[in-house]
């Protein structure tokens, strides 16, 4: 007789999905995995600042902040697993 396992089902984490109406959010332009992250909580960034970077298949690519303003959070780190369309950066101001 099997018996599952119900504790391991909530070890799944669905990411949040940016919304493109909404010029504070700043979503993930390819699947893949976040291999650098330039810019923390609270920090005020320039328009084409370099936010961070994802890594698939040995390509790299910068994601860069539409606009001035204030990063209110960053929901990924380094190791990050990402689909597109993610929500990566939220910008204020």
């Amino acid at each position: 007789m099997n018996v599952p396992d119900r504790s391991l089902e909530a070890t799944l984490h669905k990411a949040p999905k940016a919304d493109k109406d909404d010029p504070d959010h700043v979503a993930a332009p390819m699947p893949g995995k976040v291999s650098n992250v330039a810019v923390s909580k609270g920090q005020a960034v320039k328009e084409g600042e370099r936010l961070l970077s994802i890594e698939a298949m040995k390509m790299e690519t910068a994601v860069y902040s539409p606009r001035a303003a204030k990063v209110k959070d960053v929901l990924v780190k380094i190791g990050s697993s990402v689909s597109a369309g993610d929500l990566l950066v939220m910008l204020e101001g």
